[in-house]
C-alpha cells in the first residue's frame, strides 16, 4: 500500500502579499530613520571624540554605508517589480515607436 502525497501548492492570497509588502516598507522606513542616531551612538562607544574629524568620519561611514545599501536594495526591488510588468516584446515595441 502506498500513500499518495499531494504536491500541489495553493496560490498565496493577494492580501498576504500586500500585508507583507506594507510590513516590509514600514520596517525599512523605521530602520532608515534610526540610522543616524545609531551611527552617533556607535561612535560614542569608541574612544574617539564625536566632534573630531575622525569621529565625524566614522559616524558618516556608519550612517552612509547602510543607507546606500538600503537604497540600492529598494531600487533593485522596485525595478524588478517594474520589469515584471513589461515583456521584452512590449519594451521593443515601445522603444521602436
Amino acid at each position: 500500500m502506498s500513500a499518495r502525497i499531494d504536491t500541489r501548492t495553493r496560490p498565496t492570497p493577494d492580501w498576504l502579499w500586500h500585508a507583507a509588502l506594507a510590513a516590509g516598507l514600514v520596517l525599512w522606513v523605521a530602520i532608515y530613520r534610526q540610522l543616524l542616531p545609531l551611527a552617533n551612538w556607535l561612535v560614542s562607544l569608541t574612544p574617539l571624540d564625536a566632534h573630531s574629524h575622525s569621529g565625524e568620519a566614522l559616524a558618516f561611514f556608519l550612517y552612509d554605508v547602510p543607507k546606500v545599501m538600503m537604497l540600492l536594495v529598494l531600487i533593485v526591488f522596485v525595478m524588478g517589480v517594474v520589469r515584471s510588468f513589461f515583456s521584452p516584446e512590449k519594451t521593443r515595441a515601445l522603444l521602436s515607436g
